[in-house]
């Protein structure tokens, strides 16, 4: 098992330490990085006197917008791959069944040279 060490990381002017396994220290400073820059931007969009409530709302809206998009492109890709594997299998049956009946019309030919 994971040791549990104390991550500290700065959000928006706001040093906060968080409890991780050590394997997921690196990963949650960058997903903590990831949500300062998100809501530095909207401060800097709406101005530094913003409620700091408002802009992690925004940012927490942000963010889930860019999951959802990538939820579903990852859907799509998904579904694309299916679609291609499926398409992939059909060809390669359809492949078989031609390459069976060349081999038993060549046999069937060669079977008639002989009588």
């Amino acid at each position: 098992m994971d040791d549990i060490t104390i991550v500290e990381v700065n959000i928006y002017g706001r040093m906060l330490s968080i409890k991780s396994p050590e394997s997921n220290a690196e990963y949650l400073k960058e997903v903590a990085e990831f949500v300062n820059e998100s809501m530095n931007d909207i401060a800097e969009h709406y101005g530094p006197n913003y409620p700091r409530d408002t802009i992690a709302i925004l940012a927490c809206l942000n963010i889930a917008d860019l999951l959802k998009r990538e939820i579903a492109n990852n859907k799509a890709g998904k579904d694309t791959l299916l679609a291609l594997k499926e398409s992939i299998a059909s060809r390669s049956n359809e492949l078989i069944r031609l390459i069976d009946e060349t081999k038993e019309t060549k046999e069937s030919k060669e079977a008639n040279k002989e009588n």
